[in-house]
């Protein structure tokens, strides 16, 4: 923004006798296009509206207001191992599957405070959200361009399966946030070869 758009911002101002927008054009004493450097360099770059498009597109794609895959395992024994007086002689729900006790603490108390239903849906967004991070970090490391590595992953989508119907991207369970962790090591072994 030039001289000349600053000149015609404060004679706008001027003209509409508007205080309440002069003070947010200049934002604590600074003129609007710092602030829109400020605006596009902190929250509205190009790398977090990709990763905010990404997330959307697996959270549209795969969101469910049913229960999805593994969700109807998972959750009732994350809520058992936080609250032992729940269906406390049910055989399953009392293995101990070392591996998920992590995720089972966190789930657990989800699903304490929010019920099953709720926890599930925000279970997912998060997830989600872990799921688009690494896979942008993966996607940057290897350096593949945003439109080609989304038309993969879209293609991906519908083929996840190749052996026994297991997938990556699926409900709230341990298996979505493990496939996160290794995009994120496969990128973070790339960067340190």
């Amino acid at each position: 923004m030039n001289s000349y758009d600053l000149q015609c911002i404060d004679t706008i101002i001027k003209a509409l006798h508007c205080p309440l927008l002069a003070i947010f054009i200049n934002f604590g004493g600074k003129k609007i296009n710092n602030f829109i450097d400020w605006i596009r360099n902190s929250w509205l770059n190009r790398d977090s509206v990709k990763l905010l498009f990404l997330w959307l597109i697996i959270y549209s794609y795969f969101f469910s207001f049913c229960y999805q895959v593994n969700e109807v395992d998972v959750l009732p024994s994350a809520l058992q191992f936080v609250n032992q007086t729940w269906l406390p002689n049910d055989w399953y729900l009392n293995l101990s599957i070392s591996y998920r006790q992590p995720f089972n603490l966190i789930a657990g108390s989800f699903i304490t405070l929010l019920g099953f239903q709720y926890s599930a849906y925000l279970g997912r967004a998060v997830v989600y959200l872990l799921l688009s991070i690494s896979l942008f970090t993966y996607f940057k490391t290897f350096r593949l361009r945003y439109t080609f590595a989304l038309a993969g992953l879209l293609f991906f989508f519908k083929n996840q399966s190749l052996i026994a119907c297991e997938w990556i991207i699926g409900g709230f369970d341990t298996k979505t946030i493990a496939y996160s962790f290794v995009f994120l090591s496969l990128s973070y072994l790339y960067k340190n070869i």
